[in-house]
């Protein structure tokens, strides 16, 4: 090989290797940008009406991929371009949910359930409930932020509340109280896998004291790893654990690809979450329906 040829032969390979290093580079960058889009604590929201305590996505990403609406479709029927069912969701310039609507189009044109957000310093201030299966007139859903814990409460008149706490917050709670009224229906602790039965309840006092103690109708546990959650049992007498309520699975970027919730043992959810080559949300199977997702960015 000649001097001119070995030349020639050297910048080529260098330049093969530097372009495949920058692919790579830039693929790794692509993927690692993309955050989960879903907070995973509230994946069980999905395909729920977010009136009790607002919505499940991660404002900071949305914003971050600059996403103005985002559009859960089930097509079929027998034309498999029609849309069947469509759920909504649309976002302010913060990322924050602005507006939400549901639509069942298998019967009729019909739009079952619409809300919309009200934020005052970038927090999540108010639910408007305009429609809810159909049905209007629904009183709206208030937040109040406390120093430990976040409230969202529903007027039910003669200055009744039905009232959701957030321990310390709805982003990562540690403990999530549901009150109908003054009576306690529900509780649910988060914490870390292998925590013993004394720092269960350690934690549940720190957060609301003596609650441990009380005679309450439900109670779960969501234990966590790397502060995710993995798996959640009910809970009887003396904390003892029950059958498995819950189940979280995520691929190598953290990311909820799989969701299962079961009822008196009866699987009623089942969740599964197909990403693109950018780490998106593409594809959700839900009870073995599958529903595709877009995305706009269009103001």
């Amino acid at each position: 090989m000649d001097f001119k040829k070995l030349i020639f032969f050297y910048f080529f390979l260098h330049f093969i290797i530097f372009s495949c290093s920058e692919n790579k580079m830039f693929k790794n960058k692509s993927k690692s940008s993309h955050n989960n889009l879903f907070n995973p604590y509230h994946i069980d929201q999905l395909f729920n009406t977010p009136n009790n305590f607002g919505s499940f996505w991660i404002s900071k990403n949305v914003k971050q991929l600059n996403i103005n609406k985002i559009n859960i479709i089930l097509k079929g029927g027998n034309n498999t371009d029609n849309i069947l069912d469509k759920y909504s969701y649309q976002f302010d310039l913060k990322g924050n949910n602005k507006a939400y609507n549901h639509c069942n189009f298998s019967s009729q044109n019909e739009e079952i359930n619409k809300t919309s957000f009200e934020y005052a310093n970038n927090k999540l201030n108010k639910i408007n409930i305009y429609k809810y299966f159909g049905v209007g007139n629904f009183p709206p859903v208030k937040a109040h932020y406390l120093d430990k814990y976040t409230v969202f409460c529903k007027s039910k008149g003669n200055g009744k509340n039905d009232s959701l706490f957030f321990y310390p917050s709805v982003e990562n709670p540690k403990l999530i109280v549901d009150k109908i009224g003054k009576f306690i229906n529900h509780m649910e602790v988060i914490i870390r896998y292998g925590a013993t039965k004394k720092e269960i309840v350690n934690q549940i006092n720190s957060f609301y004291p003596y609650l441990s103690e009380f005679d309450l109708a439900e109670k779960t546990i969501t234990y966590t790893k790397n502060d995710l959650p993995f798996e959640s049992y009910h809970l009887g007498d003396n904390w003892s654990q029950l059958q498995r309520s819950q189940l979280w699975e995520y691929n190598k970027f953290n990311q909820v690809i799989l969701f299962k919730e079961w009822m008196n043992g009866t699987l009623i959810k089942d969740i599964n979450i197909l990403y693109n080559e950018n780490a998106l949300p593409k594809k959700i199977i839900f009870n073995r329906k599958k529903y595709i997702i877009i995305y706009s960015n269009e103001n």
